[in-house]
C-alpha cells in the first residue's frame, strides 16, 4: 500500500503532466487574424478628416452607421 507521500507525489506529477499537455495544446493553436472588411476600411478611412476638422456628429453617425 502506498504511503501519504507517494500518493501526494502521483497526484502532484499527474496534475503537472496534465497542466503541461493543455498548455502544450493552447501553444499550438494557430493565431487567429481579424481583418475588416472592405466596406468597413473604407468607411473608417472617412473618419480621419471627420475627427480633424472635429466633425463629432458625423464621425458618430460614421460609427453608428456600422453598427
Amino acid at each position: 500500500m502506498p504511503t501519504t507521500f507517494s500518493l501526494f507525489h502521483r497526484g502532484l506529477a499527474t496534475t503537472l503532466i496534465v497542466f503541461g499537455l493543455a498548455l502544450m495544446a493552447v501553444a499550438q493553436e494557430p493565431p487567429r487574424e481579424y481583418a475588416l472588411s472592405d466596406g468597413t476600411s473604407e468607411e473608417f478611412g472617412k473618419l480621419k478628416p471627420m475627427t480633424e476638422s472635429k466633425n463629432w456628429e458625423g464621425a458618430i453617425a460614421i460609427l453608428d452607421a456600422q453598427l
